[in-house]
């Protein structure tokens, strides 16, 4: 190990993380990384050498971290090994060379800590080998979750060297494994107090970088041993080389059984190896899950099995995601809704602002929602009940889901980036459709890598092609324009409600994004008959149905181009075409002459006729249609992420009136500017005032709504004989005009005008002079400016609040002491920590002037 890979190690360790008994932190190992990686260079060539790591860093702590039901169970517990971050930086570079290499030592069927995988494909396939089966009338098909009894822990150190020595790793790489878990000592954390040293003997650390990547290594001969003993048991998929028998997420491992009969067989199997290999079988955790509908003959037998078989209502969770035999996948979102609430209520009075509130929201609170959300079609009523449950978080309302309730401004700045002058929360359907396609992405990425299906897509493969009916196959429904209705029509039923749901958004993003010309260089290959490029008739149906004479051509099997080429090496013509339909029995030879001339009339309106044919190997003809060009936005389908996925399908939501009028702000300013702006100036702002200023100028104030159902004009509550409005209030009240007065004579000297109502809402019209542009700079003044109006709405607001709630006196040297006291609390923040020279002399000048003005009492207005 050089000192570069330990430089990147240290580099690239995340911040924050705990510590182990050293207590130095990954931050302190940063801020001189390029020497201190010389230094672990040589003192990890030495501890090679001598076959055991440093005595602190074979010490660790182990912390307890609950998992599920009753806390006073040690098995409930996972345990975590805090070791020092100098010890986890020679594992963690052999990690990252091992990342490369796991894909081509692990079967496919593990999707676990392995590059290119994801734990998103193995839920896929279960669902997709759940439908498969039911398709297929495979009555007893199940599956059968296995649960290892801490499998981390169980690692025989021995047994490991074995299997890496088996699958080719050399010597080197080996007793590098050996000296990082020789000779490992931990104590035990359990509330607070250490238990006494002892010596690990086996095990591999969890908190350890290098971990996962051992344990699926030694993991993998025993499901090579199952894909020998029991392979056959598994379910077959039409064009699959090996039936589909198990799915892994390390040590989380479930059985795929085409006939549940067959359990205690597997379960043996599973058994018989876990003896020999030192793992622990929890027998009363494993569960049998059927597919469908269960006999109930069988499932008798099973259960007098000792065997938990899930109800054909009920359901159990795979890899953190509820599955039931007969339960529709909605049903998922149940549970999910409760623990949102629940972290509502948690979180409800911790955000103070209602931007910090939405931040909550986006990090916190939404993404328990995604991952299921990622593998699940979301219904309208979840939608709705998402939506409820994020505005009355947001206004500080009851939390209900079921009970919609009006914000304090229009829903749809929700929705608005937060550089648009929204909160920037992701729209529930929609971010749930890009997840989904996200999917869709990696199938079509790996078919054009590799030019194989992978493994994990295959079951949807077969219902593809199925449902195309022989108008296509398996990437050819990237053509298909699905249809829009809920449910599925019969035809696509065989696919699932996930697939159909992913199609659909995939033609809606089709339809929107598109570029359609690049894709049209690819009609050689693109199927005729269900192709959204290729329609007929005013309605712009598919070919497929729409002629009895042409018809004869599909079911010969010419589903594009390409095949005429393929079978005859010529493109299409008529004398082709006559010729193809000789052995046809028409009822005259008119009818095959009219089916020809149709058929090439068609190609010929569509343009794909003359035809230049292109040269070299084809793909797979069930891969074609994965490797065209897809792009959208100039940017390839195989290179889209999510949050592109997002801002292609989601549409910005139209704000039915923007709040200048409401404001008395007549003219509108250019909103897109003005919020990039106001959004780049609140960073050096304190959140609660940037966010009564976020919510003025949203008119969100409830100013003459505050009390709960009074919706009448309210006079001032400083005294005045106005009514009060946001402008009365904050801007002419002689109260708070006073103080602005004193405020701004310490810019006075760098304005162009007076300052107006509509420059302290949307800086409108707010001009400096050109000798302070050219001392200053613009953004430091309004910067400067942004600070002093922030520093009079906040108390001014507050101050109105205390007059309607607590009857105190209308008072402008309350609003004019906190207002001098907030702008001189930023001021002399900017002062300590900006390092432009312009600004320093600014803030020091304002500073300055805010230091003459002594509060003095008015009198009240009357």
């Amino acid at each position: 190990m050089t000192a570069n890979d330990f430089f990147w190690a240290i580099k690239t360790t995340a911040k924050g993380k705990s510590s182990g008994l050293d207590g130095l932190p990954a931050e302190y190992y940063q801020i001189f990384s390029h020497k201190w990686a010389r230094v672990y260079e040589l003192i990890y060539a030495s501890q090679f050498n001598k076959g055991r790591m440093t005595k602190f860093q074979r010490r660790a702590y182990i912390s307890l971290l609950y998992k599920k039901g009753d806390r006073s169970l040690p098995s409930n517990y996972r345990p975590l090994t805090l070791l020092n971050h100098d010890a986890k930086f020679g594992p963690k570079i052999v990690a990252y060379r091992l990342r490369n290499i796991l894909p081509k030592l692990l079967h496919s069927d593990q999707f676990g800590f392995t590059q290119g995988r994801s734990i998103r494909h193995a839920l896929v396939e279960f669902q997709d080998l759940q439908q498969l089966a039911k398709n297929s009338g495979l009555h007893n098909a199940g599956a059968v979750l296995l649960d290892f009894a801490k499998a981390f822990d169980s690692v025989l150190w021995p047994a490991l060297n074995l299997v890496l020595k088996h699958f080719g790793f050399g010597n080197f790489f080996r007793d590098a494994i050996k000296t990082f878990y020789k000779g490992t000592i931990v104590t035990v954390l359990v509330n607070g107090i250490a238990s006494e040293y002892f010596e690990l003997g086996s095990g591999v650390r969890q908190g350890d970088p290098l971990s996962p990547a051992l344990f699926v290594l030694f993991l993998e001969p025993m499901l090579n041993f199952l894909r020998w003993k029991t392979g056959h048991l598994g379910i077959n998929v039409p064009n699959s080389k090996l039936p589909h028998h198990l799915l892994a997420f390390a040590d989380d491992c479930t059985g795929i059984l085409k006939d549940l009969r067959h359990t205690r067989v597997f379960i043996d199997s599973v058994q018989y190896y876990s003896n020999a290999a030192g793992l622990t079988l929890n027998s009363d955790k494993t569960i049998v899950m059927p597919f469908q509908g269960f006999d109930q003959d069988l499932r008798e037998t099973l259960t007098m099995d000792e065997l938990y078989v899930v109800p054909d209502d009920g359901s159990t969770k795979l890899l953190g995601i509820s599955q039931s035999p007969t339960l529709p996948p909605s049903t998922r979102f149940d549970s999910l809704i409760t623990k949102m609430v629940q972290r509502c209520q948690l979180w409800k009075y911790r955000g103070r602002t209602i931007r910090g509130r939405a931040v909550i929201l986006r990090t916190i609170v939404l993404p328990l929602f995604w991952y299921t959300a990622a593998v699940t079609p979301i219904p309208k009523g979840v939608v709705d009940q998402v939506r409820n449950l994020c505005k009355s978080f947001l206004f500080k309302e009851t939390i209900a889901p079921t009970s919609s309730i009006k914000g304090h401004f229009p829903e749809e700045w929700l929705y608005w980036p937060s550089t648009k002058g929204g909160l920037g929360l992701p729209e529930t359907a929609t971010f749930g459709a890009a997840l989904r396609l996200c999917t869709l992405r990696d199938s079509v990425q790996h078919a054009c890598h590799y030019l194989k299906l992978p493994r994990w897509f295959e079951p949807a493969a077969a219902t593809f092609s199925d449902c195309l009916h022989g108008s296509g196959t398996v990437f050819d429904i990237l053509y298909v324009n699905m249809p829009r209705t809920s449910p599925a029509p019969e035809r696509w039923r065989p696919m699932g409600v996930f697939w159909f749901t992913t199609l659909q958004a995939w033609r809606k993003l089709r339809e929107t994004e598109l570029d359609g010309e690049i894709l049209f260089r690819h009609c050689f290959e693109m199927p005729i008959w269900l192709n959204f490029l290729f329609t007929v008739q005013a309605k712009k149906k598919p070919f497929e149905g729409t002629s009895t004479l042409a018809e004869h051509f599909r079911t010969q099997g010419y589903i594009r181009l390409r095949d005429f080429i393929e079978r005859h090496g010529q493109t299409a013509t008529k004398s082709l075409c006559l010729h193809i339909l000789t052995d046809i029995d028409f009822a005259s030879p008119r009818l095959r002459t009219l089916a020809a001339s149709h058929f090439i009339k068609q190609l010929q309106d569509w343009r794909v006729l003359p035809l230049l044919t292109p040269y070299g190997p084809y793909v797979p003809v069930e891969l074609t249609s994965a490797t065209h060009a897809w792009s959208f936005k100039g940017k390839l389908l195989t290179r889209i992420k999510n949050r592109d996925f997002y801002r292609l399908l989601h549409t910005l939501p139209t704000i039915p009136t923007q709040p200048n009028s409401a404001l008395e702000v007549d003219v509108a300013p250019e909103w897109d500017k003005m919020w990039r702006t106001e959004l780049n100036l609140d960073k050096i702002l304190l959140p609660i005032l940037a966010d009564l200023k976020f919510r003025l100028q949203h008119n969100g104030l409830n100013v003459r709504r505050k009390y709960r159902y009074h919706t009448e004009d309210t006079n001032c509550p400083h005294g005045c004989a106005a009514k009060e409005t946001v402008k009365h209030l904050f801007w002419s009240c002689p109260i708070v005009h006073a103080v602005w007065i004193k405020l701004l004579r310490c810019i006075a000297p760098y304005l162009q005008s007076d300052m107006q109502w509509k420059s302290v809402v949307y800086l409108l019209d707010l001009k400096f002079t050109t000798v302070s542009l050219t001392q200053f700079g613009h953004r430091n003044l309004l910067i400067i400016f942004h600070i002093i109006r922030a520093g009079v709405l906040y108390p001014t607001w507050i101050h109105r609040n205390h007059r309607i709630f607590q009857n105190v006196e209308p008072s402008a040297v309350y609003v004019e002491c906190r207002a001098v006291a907030y702008a001189k609390l930023h001021l002399r923040r900017i002062q300590n920590i900006t390092t432009c020279p312009k600004l320093t002399n600014l803030t020091r000048t304002v500073l300055s002037r805010l230091d003459t003005i002594s509060p003095t009492t008015l009198r009240r207005h009357q």
